[in-house]
């Protein structure tokens, strides 16, 4: 009798506890699907910034090989920019694609102001060249084989800007509107704190 209570405890006691978990899962996916932008919504600046604050940056390998379309070759180290604004895409990826000219528009105002726009694929060049081309995109363009750690991820879209001190002081994965005004506004108090 002991040993048949001992078995009716522990089972009321795990099926407390499976009640409790999905009770709490539950609640864990309902404020996570109410604090996701919506997906009409376009990511803003202040949406990648709460996904990177400035506390949490990181070092990146400035050795980091990007291939030029023209076959040139050059190192992240070699930038002489104060801030970096790195791009990964894909041509296959359709919200890259939509977020490009965003960039451009981006780079334009920034021309001349120290801040460099590095788009990197890792597709080869061949099918990359033809794809930029034909969308007429004005943005160096570079590929790469292999990302570094810090610029490895899931998403792709994927953005990365770069302090003066070569920090990753930003990370937003996924497409974002890089016309918001915010994203002026922020590389603008980079180059400000790099001067």
């Amino acid at each position: 009798m002991r040993a048949r209570f001992s078995v009716v405890a522990v089972l009321a006691s795990a099926m407390v506890l499976a009640g409790i978990a999905m009770v709490s899962g539950a609640t864990l996916i309902y404020l996570s699907q109410r604090t996701q932008p919506s997906s009409a919504a376009k990511p803003t600046l202040a949406d990648a910034a709460a996904l990177a604050p400035a506390s949490a940056v990181i070092e990146p390998d400035l050795a980091w090989q990007l291939d030029r379309l023209n076959g040139a070759t050059t190192e992240l180290a070699d930038f002489s920019e104060k801030v970096l604004f790195v791009n990964n895409w894909a041509t296959w990826c359709a919200p890259c694609v939509r977020e490009m000219p965003a960039i451009e528009r981006l780079a334009k105002r920034f021309e001349g102001r120290s801040v460099a726009f590095i788009a990197v694929s890792n597709e080869p060049v061949d099918k990359v060249f033809p794809f930029v081309q034909e969308q007429n995109w004005q943005l160096p363009i570079y590929t790469t084989k292999v990302r570094p750690a810090p610029f490895q991820t899931d998403a792709i879209p994927s953005t990365f800007i770069l302090d003066g001190t070569r920090r990753i002081v930003l990370r937003h994965m996924g497409m974002a509107d890089w016309d918001d005004g915010a994203t002026d506004e922020y590389l603008h108090e980079l180059l400000a704190a790099s001067s």
